[in-house]
């Protein structure tokens, strides 16, 4: 059977090993820095009108407003400044009572509390308080129903599926 010899290419010079060991930490420095989970810790306030201003505080955000996607249940917010703790948003108008979530770099973060959007108008809530009625069929009626911004142009969209289909 004949010798095959495999050979390593020789990437080091007279430093050698200190080289490579410098070289491996540097590119496991910017692994774990690209691939840094965000979280978010509080924010304030809890409640308010669309517009409020929010404030996240968490870990991990982009300092650059604009690189967080922070959404308020089916709407995305927009950022007026961020830190890598802190990221100012307003409430958009048609936030959903839900988590806020702020994804960066690909990963998502959700809060543990719900935002609650509340009403602006002065006394109850009557007809004139919402939109006029927008009635759409489905097939057999909905079996599930889902919300959120598929178009992305900024107001909740409704999924529906009835058995066996999607409207």
């Amino acid at each position: 059977m004949p010798n095959i010899q495999t050979q390593r290419p020789d990437i080091s010079d007279r430093h050698g090993s200190a080289m490579s060991f410098c070289l491996v930490l540097l590119i496991v420095a910017l692994g774990s820095y690209a691939a840094a989970q965000p979280k978010i810790h509080s924010f304030t306030p809890t409640t308010g009108i669309v517009g409020t201003t929010v404030t996240i505080v968490g870990s991990s955000f982009s300092p650059v407003a604009g690189n967080n996607i922070v959404y308020f249940g089916a709407v995305r917010g927009m950022e007026t400044s961020a830190t890598t703790t802190e990221i100012i948003v307003s409430v958009p108008s048609g936030a959903t009572y839900a988590p806020i979530t702020v994804t960066t770099g690909g990963l998502t973060a959700y809060s543990r509390q719900t935002f609650n959007v509340t009403f602006t108008g002065q006394g109850g809530i009557d007809s004139t308080s919402f939109a006029p009625r927008l009635d759409v069929n489905t097939a057999l009626g909905p079996w599930n129903l889902a919300i959120g911004d598929l178009n992305g142009d900024g107001k909740p969209d409704i999924v529906a599926t009835t058995n066996g289909s999607i409207s």
